[in-house]
């Protein structure tokens, strides 16, 4: 006898265990259903919140709601409360309710939160799971019952304040609470007692609320979801690019066994190598039809070279049935598409060279959603190409000056010694208005940035600018220093008719104890004022004997044509160089990279600082490496990316590569004229500026030299450059592409000829003025070089001992 009971255990478990397996469980609440965000549209779960006298009987006995599921329906949940009860994080959602005692006699008032779930009507278990609180009256549960028509009773705190805790419903026999279309009510109440002029609060407090159901699989259904044709827009086709702030949108149909499913969610899905993310969501009508929208970004579908983008399902109960989605539960809508940032704020850390030395530099970008702009083609927006038509640069010198090449031992920057403007004032900043980043700053309007001198000869540009073709990118500034102040002196001074008139002062006219000269001629007089240097007056600005203001001070600014070049795999792999000028007479050079935060020194970090070399050479390397990679993989596809054209003369069809020239012309000649005018201004400076550009270079190989030092002795160093220069051979082939011009840069350069001729004539005629520009600056350097020996001439540099040490 005991044998056959211990089979028949067994047996039983044995059963129990596969009626299990064999029950699939759904979980629903206020975060998703069926991959779609809940809100205030979605026709399911749905709460309300209520509060009043409602079925009180104005004395101290709880009475049960109404025999009517709707009875505690008063205002539907707001998304404020939705957000609230998804998750157990600590956030509720409360109703309250205050009741008072008169004269008349005692009063009784209920809070009241009520819930409905979609649960499959063939479920053969339900839970309902609810962290709750209240005041300190306590509070009842209730589960409408279909079989009763009334509210059910199943947790009972009455008059014991409960404090957080679950109060959980449990049963296997769930139809009686399932109604044929699937709805199950659950109601909280907690009642507010006044007696003897008294008063009384009540809460209802809800963290979390959830139901849960085990359905068989023979009753779960497949469902499926079809795209319509000729719906889809925001892509266009495999190899498109879009921003990942642009609107996708798609209509859809959703059938199970070849009917329509109404109520059910769809959502729109990006996959990449390695992830995936979901976006938009909608509930079909009742056609089972749903028009699916969303932006990319809002489901962290961004920076990425290749997303295959979808329209998906996910299991749900709905209509009282229960559904798992197949195969063909996720329809493609376009594969490979270039998803780049609709936006930018990239920190990028490095090395500085100018006059004074070497330096690290924190440097921020920030380009805002209303600031970048397809480059729009024939019509077409150009895949993986932006425009950026404002932007704000700040620039952090740490004033850790290694080496130091001030006879003085004078230091510039956040820990600098020295009471200079960029000290006190950190940071350097440039940017297109006086918002949040740069604050007021001397030149207010885009067209008053730059001075055009009576020769004509800085064209410095009026914008704020730059682009991205592909893994490329580029940024660039009009010449804030030669702006405002150059052109008040230039008009107010009878020395000055250009701007090399000013710049050729000598050096401690522009930085030092002496001023610029300055006559000023009125009423037929001339008159001498005594003036500053250009470092105080961007610092101080500038008054005629404390009355007449010439213009205001600037601390934060005192760049000068700053732009970067680079590449950026994306925004946490940014590889590139700022060139640019400090007041004039400063040029400098930093080679940046981003870096993951918390990896770099705090800026007041001086020993930090001193000891961060291996740490930033180490993701120098990883992030060239990287970017070659994907540089190499995103050009060898350029020609699905960017298609033959349909007609070499005429071409019309998309995105096709000679529309990608154009885009690349753009690119160029954006950042040309910047580069030709930073090298104009080194060389009207003449010695203020050729000479401090020798120091600055010979610093730069010094400090290259101590990286390549750090690179040979360090084990892993080692490893990351050997990455990097294994990486570089292997892909150098995809980059370029082969001879026939398939791929790669090749297959660029092989249609640039089919370019309008215009677009040609621009671009070569830029680059002969600044291929012009470095042959002039280059011979100027080099009959300057033998001078340097004579630091007599320059008391503050050793540009001597400098020289014959290197």
């Amino acid at each position: 006898m005991r044998v056959l009971a211990t089979v028949t255990l067994a047996m039983l478990l044995c059963f129990s265990s596969i009626n299990l397996a064999e029950a699939k469980t759904y979980v629903e609440n206020f975060h998703k259903v069926g991959g779609v965000d809940v809100s205030t549209s979605s026709p399911f779960p749905k709460g309300w919140k209520n509060s009043d006298n409602l079925w009180a009987n104005d004395d101290s006995a709880w009475e049960s709601p109404p025999n009517n599921h709707a009875a505690g329906e008063g205002s539907e949940y707001t998304q404020s409360d939705i957000d609230a009860v998804e998750a157990l994080d600590g956030v509720y959602s409360r109703s309250s309710t205050t009741a008072d005692d008169t004269l008349i006699g005692d009063d009784a008032e209920y809070a009241v939160q009520e819930f409905m779930f979609s649960v499959a009507k063939d479920a053969v278990n339900l839970e309902i799971n609810a962290y709750v609180t209240d005041e300190d009256d306590g509070i009842q549960a209730y589960i409408w019952n279909f079989a009763t028509a009334s509210w059910e009773l199943y947790a009972d705190y009455s008059n014991t304040n409960i404090g957080w805790m679950w109060i959980n419903f449990s049963t296997d026999s769930p139809s009686d609470y399932i109604s044929n279309s699937g709805e199950v009510y659950v109601l909280f109440q907690s009642q507010a007692y006044a007696g003897f002029w008294g008063s009384d609060t009540a809460h209802v407090d809800v963290d979390y609320i959830e139901a849960v159901a085990d359905v068989p699989d023979a009753a779960v259904k497949t469902v499926c979801v079809d795209v319509i044709p000729g719906t889809l827009s925001g892509i266009s086709r495999d190899w498109d690019g879009i921003f990942d702030d642009d609107t996708v949108s798609v209509q859809v149909e959703v059938t199970s066994g070849g009917s329509p499913v109404p109520n059910y969610p769809v959502f729109l899905k990006g996959e990449w190598e390695g992830g995936y993310g979901t976006f938009g969501g909608s509930f079909s009508n009742s056609n089972g039809r749903a028009t699916v929208s969303g932006t990319p970004i809002s489901g962290g579908v961004t920076d990425k070279w290749r997303v295959t983008f979808k329209a998906a399902l996910s299991d749900a109960m709905v209509n009282g049935f229960a559904y798992q989605a197949g195969v063909c539960g996720e329809k493609r809508l376009a594969e490979d598409v270039a998803v780049t940032p609709g936006s930018y704020d990239i920190t990028l850390i490095g090395r500085y060279w100018d006059a004074g030395g070497g330096d690290w530099v924190r440097v921020r970008w920030i380009v805002e959603p209303n600031d970048v702009d397809p480059v729009v083609v024939n019509g077409y927006s150009i895949p993986a190409a932006q425009h950026f038509h404002h932007w704000d640069l700040l620039i952090w010198k740490m004033g850790v000056v290694d080496p130091n090449n001030d006879d003085n031992g004078q230091t510039e920057g956040v820990n600098g010694n020295t009471n200079d403007v960029d000290a006190a004032t950190q940071p350097a900043c440039i940017g297109p208005d006086g918002g949040a980043y740069c604050g007021n700053y001397i030149c207010q309007d885009d067209g008053k940035c730059c001075y055009l001198d009576g020769e004509g000869a800085h064209d410095c540009g009026n914008h704020l600018s730059g682009y991205r073709f592909g893994p490329f990118i580029q940024f660039n500034a009009p010449d804030h220093v030669l702006g405002v102040i150059i052109e008040r002196t230039i008009e107010m001074c009878t020395q000055y008719s250009t701007i090399p008139d000013i710049m050729q002062q000598p050096y401690s006219s522009h930085e030092g104890p002496g001023a610029l000269p300055c006559t000023v001629h009125l009423l037929s007089l001339d008159y001498t004022l005594d003036t500053v240097g250009s470092e105080e007056a961007f610092r101080y600005g500038y008054e005629i004997i404390g009355v007449i203001n010439i213009f205001d001070p600037d601390p934060h600014s005192g760049l000068g044509l700053p732009g970067f070049i680079g590449l950026a795999a994306d925004n946490e792999h940014v590889v590139g160089l700022i060139l640019g000028h400090r007041y004039g007479i400063h040029p400098f050079v930093a080679l940046v990279t981003s870096m993951p935060s918390g990896s770099y020194p705090q800026d007041t970090d001086v020993s930090g600082w001193q000891n961060f070399y291996p740490t930033w050479i180490y993701y120098l390397l990883k992030n060239l490496a990287y970017n070659i990679k994907v540089m190499a993989e995103e050009l060898v596809n350029w020609n699905k990316r960017y298609p033959e054209p349909d007609n070499l003369q005429n071409p019309t069809n998309e995105d096709n590569i000679i529309f990608a020239n154009i885009a690349f012309n753009k690119f160029i000649l954006d950042f040309l004229p910047y580069l030709k005018e930073t090298l104009w201004i080194m060389e009207v400076c003449r010695n203020n500026t050729i000479n401090t550009f020798i120091i600055a270079t010979f610093t730069q190989m010094y400090d290259t030299a101590r990286i390549s030092e750090y690179i040979v002795g360090n084990g892993t160093l080692r490893a990351e450059f050997e990455d990097f220069v294994e990486n570089l051979l292997t892909e150098l082939g995809n980059i370029l592409g082969p001879p026939d011009g398939n791929t790669g840069m090749n297959y660029l350069l092989k249609f640039r000829i089919h370019i309008p001729y215009s677009e040609r004539e621009s671009f070569n005629y830029e680059l002969m003025k600044v291929l012009d520009q470095i042959v002039s600056l280059g011979i100027k350097i080099i009959r300057n070089l033998p001078g340097m020996e004579s630091p007599q001439e320059y008391p503050w540099w050793g540009y001597g001992n400098l020289i014959s040490n290197s």
